[in-house]
């Protein structure tokens, strides 16, 4: 059985591990696919042409969705002793934000195969497969929304619970609280790009959230749990 303080640790480093795989799957991997009807020819081309980038930016996105999954399993090991009803939602919620991911990850894998087929195609052929390939970048963009929006459910149960319990410290709470809140603009994106703004700043709340948690864990750890927590 794993101490405490080794637990902390652990979740430490794969915070840490996932937000630098969350990072490098951006900045290494082509920029997000335009699913307009105008411009998909060329983000298929795009994706043939930097196949290299694409392949390299979904590997670590798929790795990315590997970490959620011990990472919820030890939140809730951390976490339940102070409020187990809150650990237990931001947990799920962090496993279906991971699966519905992984639909998004399998989706672009498929497009890939598929960018290749339309490049070699011409004709009747290339806009059947273009067809089909948008269809599946459709797929794959609705489940990335649906796996954001059981992140920012996962992030809101714990950030409350930080609040709550102090089990870390609360302005780590609380940013997480704010920034979770900010991305779910991102709904509201096809009403004015103003939203979509807002929803980036949420974004880079949520990754320095990760960073100072990650640290914290790693450096100083969770406070003892209180009688009161100990007796609900």
């Amino acid at each position: 059985m794993l101490s405490k303080g080794a637990i902390e640790r652990i979740t430490g480093v794969l915070f840490l591990l996932l937000l630098v795989s969350i990072i490098l799957s951006f900045t290494v991997g082509i920029d997000e696919i335009d699913t307009e009807r105008d411009k998909f020819r060329e983000q298929l081309l795009e994706i043939v042409d930097d196949k290299d980038r694409y392949t390299a930016g979904l590997g670590f996105d798929v790795f990315a969705n590997f970490l959620t999954v011990p990472i919820a399993a030890l939140l809730y090991l951390l976490f339940r002793p102070h409020h187990r009803s809150l650990a237990l939602v931001g947990t799920l919620a962090f496993v279906a934000a991971a699966a519905t991911f992984m639909v998004n990850d399998m989706a672009a894998f498929a497009l890939k195969s598929q960018a290749e087929d339309f490049v070699a195609a011409s004709g009747t052929q290339a806009d059947s497969i273009e067809s089909s390939a948008r269809a599946m970048a459709l797929a794959g963009e609705a489940a990335s929304a649906l796996g954001e929006t059981f992140i920012v459910m996962a992030l809101l149960a714990f950030g409350s619970l930080f609040i709550l319990s102090g089990a870390v410290p609360r302005l780590l709470g609380g940013l997480t609280v704010i920034s979770s809140a900010l991305i779910l603009f991102f709904w509201l994106d096809p009403l004015s790009d103003g939203f979509e703004v807002v929803a980036i700043i949420g974004f880079i709340g949520q990754l320095l959230f990760m960073l100072l948690f990650g640290g914290w864990l790693l450096l100083r750890g969770t406070e003892e749990v209180s009688a009161e927590q100990a007796q609900a």
